[in-house]
């Protein structure tokens, strides 16, 4: 059985700074984002081909709750270019404008 996904246990502090330093936060929070999409995406893409077909997808952490039907429903709002593979900037893209993979938002 593949074990389940959750997202917060992704999220750490990227670096320990003194109180007094400044820090961006726009640009932690972007970083912060970017990271944790990356991993997401590494969960899926073991292979490390840079991409993923439904199948991948399907049997990866992110799809272990997820229905056939939801399953496909993401992939496909996540396949922009239609050749039923998943690359990187496809991927990036979609988490950037959805945020999660959540139904509700397609």
């Amino acid at each position: 059985s593949v074990p389940s996904f959750h997202a917060n246990a992704l999220r750490k502090p990227i670096v320990s700074r003194p109180q007094s330093s400044k820090v961006d936060s726009r640009a932690n929070s972007k970083y912060c984002n970017d990271h944790l999409i990356r991993k997401w995406f590494e969960m899926v893409d073991v292979d490390k081909k840079e991409c993923f077909t439904f199948e991948k997808f399907r049997a990866s952490a992110l799809c272990s709750e997820k229905s056939e039907q939801a399953a496909r429903k993401i992939f496909d709002a996540m396949d922009t270019d239609g050749n039923q593979v998943i690359e990187w900037e496809e991927f990036r893209e979609f988490h950037e404008r959805k945020g999660d993979l959540q139904l509700e938002d397609l």
